[in-house]
């Protein structure tokens, strides 16, 4: 029997609704976007953290599978050093790191990530010239740890707001 439009209308919408991500679908998990005011005075080394702040959009896959989404800022220095922090204080996760600019036009730094005072992942990070120094721009990795866990991330950032959420999380 030939389905009506009705009916392929309604069974492609019932397959959208079921594929929307776990944090569209609960919105408590969802992070609050931060204000420039939210950036800490100092760093997590102590340091004064003054500059150009990029927002940004961040996604964790942890490797149980879970899907950790977070808003934060890129805080960049003239001298190539820059500033990393990211938040989703609904669930008590937040992110930070610190690169420099090496020989070769790389950053390299650490960058750590820790929920209800844990460390869910913590480790030295490399980002490539093409996308280190730049208003906008995104980053695909994935870090291995001690152990064999890996997690997965998705960054965007760009000078023009925050990139959207949906967009890094679609990424996994």
């Amino acid at each position: 029997m030939a389905r009506t439009l009705w009916q392929t209308f309604a069974a492609t919408l019932c397959l959208t609704l079921t594929s929307v991500s776990y944090a569209s679908a609960n919105p408590a998990l969802t992070p609050a976007k931060p204000k420039p005011r939210d950036i800490p005075k100092t760093n997590h080394l102590g340091e004064e953290l003054r500059g150009l702040a990029l927002p940004a959009a961040m996604a964790l896959k942890l490797a149980n599978g879970e899907v950790i989404a977070l808003f934060g800022y890129i805080v960049g220095k003239r001298d190539g050093s820059s500033n990393y922090i990211y938040w989703n204080k609904s669930i008590g996760a937040e992110c930070r790191g610190k690169t420099a600019l090496s020989d070769g036009g790389y950053g390299s730094g650490e960058f750590f990530c820790t929920r209800q005072g844990r460390d869910i992942m913590r480790g030295p990070f490399v980002v490539v010239p093409q996308k280190y120094r730049k208003l906008k721009g995104e980053v695909k990795a994935t870090f291995d740890f001690a152990g064999g866990s890996q997690v997965q991330v998705n960054l965007a950032w760009r000078a023009a707001g925050f990139p959207k959420l949906r967009d890094v999380l679609e990424g996994f």
